[in-house]
C-alpha cells in the first residue's frame, strides 16, 4: 500500500539522490572502463541504497514509524536547533554543487586541488599553510594513483572544450 505522504523531504532527497545515482552510472560507462570502474560501482551501491529507502518509505508502514537516527538523532543530541541544521545541510549541497561545477568548468583532475583549497580555506577556515600542505598531499597521491600509475584520462573540461572549439587549444 501506497503511503499517504509521498512529497515529504525524506522521499524528495531520496528521490533525488536515486536520480544523482542513475546519472553517475549513466556517466561513468561512457568512460574508459579504468577510468569509469570506480564511480560505476559506486553510482550502483547509491542507486541501489537510495532505490530501496525510497521503496521502503512509501511502501512500508513500518518503516516510517520506527524511529530514525542519523542527522536527525545527532542534531537533537548535540542541541544543534532546527535553523542550524537547515543551514548546514544547504551549505553541504552548496560544496557538492561547487565540487560538480569545477569539475566540468576545470577538468576532474584539477578540481580536486581547487575544491580542496577552497573547502579547507573557506569551510575549516584552516590556515593557508595547512590547507595548501593538505592540498598538495591529497592531489599527489590522486595523481600518483590514478593518473600516472593507472594511466587514467578523464573527460575535457568545458573550458578546454570551448578553447578547442575556437581553435586556442589542440
Amino acid at each position: 500500500m501506497l503511503s499517504k505522504d509521498i512529497l515529504t523531504g525524506r522521499n524528495i532527497i531520496s528521490f533525488c539522490f536515486l536520480l544523482v545515482g542513475i546519472y553517475v552510472i549513466v556517466e561513468a560507462v561512457r568512460w574508459p572502463f579504468r577510468t569509469g570502474l570506480f564511480p560505476l560501482i559506486m553510482g550502483i551501491l547509491f542507486t541501489v541504497m537510495f532505490a530501496v529507502e525510497l521503496g521502503l518509505s512509501l511502501f512500508s508502514k513500518a518503516w516510517l514509524e520506527k524511529k530514525k537516527g542519523g542527522f536527525d538523532f545527532k542534531f537533537a543530541e548535540d542541541g544543534v536547533d532546527e535553523a542550524t541544521a537547515k543551514r548546514r545541510t544547504i551549505g553541504a549541497f552548496f560544496w557538492l554543487f561547487v565540487y560538480y561545477l569545477l569539475v566540468h568548468l576545470i577538468g576532474f583532475v584539477y578540481a580536486i586541488p581547487v575544491y580542496f583549497m577552497l573547502y579547507f580555506k573557506l569551510v575549516g577556515k584552516e590556515s593557508w599553510v595547512q590547507s595548501a600542505l593538505v592540498t598538495i598531499i591529497g592531489f599527489a597521491v590522486f595523481y600518483l594513483v590514478f593518473v600516472w600509475g593507472l594511466g587514467n584520462t578523464y573527460p575535457e573540461s568545458w573550458i578546454y572544450q570551448g578553447l578547442q572549439a575556437l581553435g586556442i587549444m589542440e
